[in-house]
């Protein structure tokens, strides 16, 4: 009997210790992996600013291209493209690895052949969700950049299609409409660049 007492003491002197240690155990457990997932969240929060700044930098470009698409459309207004005796061809054609190009004549010579270039949101709408869940600081200015971005793609289009099928009324007034919408869409896409990497979008990135 004494010796079965003194056993059932030494358990419970043990006990405590083995529950201690295990609960020490799972805290060390569970801290390593959470600085294991803190540090991989870090990692892949800076790989996705950098692809996104990389992104901004070069619809920032394009926003420069359509500008100067739209000075072009201008141009041809003012030499009479809209005045069939003129003489004078706004049209889109298709360059090398399907490019396509804004090309002005006047009496059948070239005078002015620029890229229309083309939109980029491909690592912004693929990576939306991710944003949410490892950049939440950043989320809210991605969806109205994403928002922005669509804008750009729909000015772009609308050139495209528009100057293809000639639409007058649309031509007379697109300069002015390029001007207009593409100063919110290079004011969202600055600030969503401030927030990227801390600096001005002043740099372009043509590829």
């Amino acid at each position: 009997m004494g010796d079965l007492q003194i056993a059932w003491g030494n358990v419970m002197q043990i006990l405590p210790l083995t529950v201690f240690a295990a609960i020490a155990l799972f805290a060390v457990k569970e801290g390593v992996e959470f600085w294991r997932r803190y540090k991989g969240n870090n990692r892949k929060r800076r790989a996705l600013r950098k692809l996104l700044a990389d992104e901004v930098e070069r619809n920032f470009f394009q926003i420069k291209r359509i500008r100067d698409c739209a000075n072009t459309v201008e141009r041809a207004i003012d030499e009479g493209v809209l005045i069939a005796e003129k003489n004078v061809d706004l049209s889109i054609i298709d360059g090398a690895f399907g490019r396509k190009y804004l090309r002005l004549s006047n009496d059948k010579r070239l005078t002015s052949q620029m890229p229309i270039g083309e939109v980029h949101n491909n690592v912004l709408s693929t990576n939306l969700l991710e944003i949410a869940i490892v950049d939440n600081k950043i989320f809210e200015s991605a969806l109205e950049t994403s928002d922005a971005i669509k804008e750009l793609e729909h000015l772009l289009m609308s050139l495209v299609e528009q100057v293809t099928s000639f639409d007058n009324g649309f031509i007379d007034g697109f300069s002015g409409y390029v001007r207009s919408e593409t100063v919110c869409i290079e004011a969202t896409l600055k600030n969503f660049y401030n927030l990227l990497t801390g600096k001005e979008l002043e740099q372009f990135r043509i590829r």
